[in-house]
């Protein structure tokens, strides 16, 4: 179903298109994968089953993804959005963005956020984000969170061990950077400590940092906090990278 206009709306079940237009729009997209858009006004889009993109557009609006993984799209010039994920794994795209924004995946409570242009969207079951043409900075959260820096020198920061397992980073390139120095590296050690990068073949304890090649076309990067020889965080990075001291912030 293909429908443009104002009022509330509901999909027809199977992949719809369904556009708000400049009113306060109530847009439903019912089973299926389905393209909302709010467009202008304070709009209620909700996607419901099946894998949605959904942009709010002008207005401050509330955007819920449902069941399915679902991607919300922000735009310039867009308002401030409420966004829920719901089930799946969700993405917030920022692609489409050429200054700067700060995302926030929950790092420090289930409630994430992304800042761009003095705008603040809130994120709430959001795993990933896609971000743009500026510099960027992601902190990720507890979930496993995949992330995209787009373009600009961007940096991935993880203030936990819980905050790094399981991530993966998909476009790392010369000028970004790693963020790992809000994890101590020695746990039962006074303060903060930094890792330090392993050497080739050396047995990992605490405060080591060791890079290894993973399945397929990755690079792990595993952090060892104590001694008992196993990681307390793993992080994939896409590629065979060339990742050295430059590369992180420790």
């Amino acid at each position: 179903m293909r429908r443009r206009g104002g009022g509330h709306d509901d999909g027809a079940g199977g992949d719809d298109f369904l556009a708000g237009g400049g009113g306060q729009d109530i847009i439903a997209g019912g089973a299926g994968a389905d393209v909302l858009l709010g467009e202008g006004g304070d709009d209620a889009l909700n996607g419901d089953d099946g894998d949605d993109l959904i942009e709010g557009g002008a207005g401050d609006d509330g955007l819920f993804g449902g069941a399915g993984d679902d991607t919300f799209l922000a735009q310039e010039g867009d308002g401030r959005d409420l966004i829920f994920g719901g089930e799946g794994s969700d993405t917030i795209d920022l692609g489409a963005l050429l200054t700067a924004a700060e995302i926030d995946l929950g790092s420090l409570s289930a409630i994430g956020w992304v800042k761009s242009g003095g705008v603040i969207d809130r994120l709430v079951g959001v795993e990933n984000a896609i971000g743009g043409g500026g510099d960027d900075l992601f902190r990720a959260g507890t979930a496993a969170n995949t992330m995209a820096g787009g373009e600009g020198d961007d940096i991935f920061r993880f203030d936990t061990a819980a905050a790094a397992e399981g991530d993966m980073i998909l476009d790392f390139s010369p000028g970004d950077m790693i963020d790992l120095s809000g994890i101590d590296a020695m746990r039962g050690t006074g303060g903060n400590q930094s890792f330090r990068l392993a050497a080739a073949d050396e047995a990992p304890v605490a405060g080591l940092l060791v890079l290894t090649e993973g399945d397929g076309d990755t690079t792990l990067v595993s952090g060892h906090t104590d001694d008992d020889g196993q990681a307390d965080f793993t992080l994939t990075v896409q590629g065979r990278q060339s990742l050295g001291a430059d590369s992180f912030t420790l």
